[in-house]
């Protein structure tokens, strides 16, 4: 392919606005400027860690997990299926089982989106 050539995008993907994405240490950031510095920032993302290890934990354990007013996160299964190739539609292959987390907006934060539109 010539340097001058774009790949082409992937179908179905829409591209994200610029400052879209807050990671860990982001959020991190806001929690600790929200109690006034009363923890270090360190402290702050420590226990942030600590919360995202023990709800991986908990999910892995088959449990689901709810926070009131924002949403659950839930393990389902999804079943073996069989697949396509897309380029050699009778071409099939299978596709196993799998385990995948699932979340389910809560009403509230559904309407808060909503007023933002």
């Amino acid at each position: 392919m010539a340097r001058s050539q774009k790949k082409a995008k992937r179908p179905g993907r829409r591209p994200r606005p610029a400052n879209s994405t807050m990671t860990r240490r982001e959020l991190a950031q806001k929690v600790y400027k929200h109690f006034d510095r009363r923890y270090t920032a360190d402290e702050i993302f420590e226990i942030m860690q600590a919360m995202l290890d023990y709800m991986a934990e908990a999910m892995v354990e088959g449990c689901h997990i709810e926070f009131r007013d924002f949403g659950v996160f839930e393990v389902v299964e999804r079943k073996a299926r069989v697949g396509r190739n897309p380029r050699n539609p009778d071409e099939t292959y299978e596709i196993p089982a799998r385990k995948v987390v699932k979340f389910k907006m809560a009403r509230k934060l559904m309407d808060q989106l909503q007023e933002n539109n």
